[in-house]
């Protein structure tokens, strides 16, 4: 096989697969509901996170609602100045709400966030340099439960949360 050739089969089947991955990644209106409203069948308490933040200046916004059997336990909020990013700042909601749930006692703890690169970064230990020193304080506090997985969930269905930080 030739160069030119080798070449032009790889760009082919990299444009295969980046159709197919976009494709994967745009679940259904009835797909979307379902996430969080199962949480229930999942064992274990329930953290769902979200942030705001602001570019103007640099201030962020976390909060996290914590619930069981799909009743609500507690929430918490909080802000914090000179926010680098918007994914910083939802990896300090995040963080947050490992330390709050670590703080009620709970061992096992789904935490469900609507920033879908931040779970695949935490999920597949992905180092990205701006958010490293939080994503390292994240995988500490998670030696703190006995069980935890984190999930995206759609920001249609993470609207309590959501609500939480903007009354901040």
């Amino acid at each position: 096989m030739q160069e030119l050739e080798v070449v032009s089969l790889a760009l082919k089947e990299a444009r295969i697969w980046q159709s197919a991955q976009q494709n994967k990644e745009k679940p259904s209106p009835s797909q979307k509901l379902q996430v969080p409203l199962a949480c229930g069948t999942v064992r274990g308490s329930h953290c769902f996170v979200d942030a705001a933040w602001n570019a103007a200046t640099r201030g962020g916004g976390f909060g996290c609602i914590f619930k069981e059997n799909n009743k609500k336990l507690c929430q918490t909020s909080s802000n914090r100045c000179d926010v680098g990013s918007a994914l910083v700042a939802e990896a300090l909601a995040v963080k947050a709400g490992l330390k709050a749930a670590r703080s009620l006692g709970l061992r096992k703890l789904t935490l469900w966030s609507n920033s879908k690169s931040l779970i695949m970064a935490i999920n597949t230990k992905e180092n990205i340099v701006e958010a490293q020193g939080v994503l390292f304080d994240i995988s500490q506090l998670c030696t703190s439960f006995l069980s935890i997985s984190f999930l995206h969930t759609p920001r249609v269905n993470n609207v309590e949360a959501d609500a939480l930080v903007k009354r901040k």
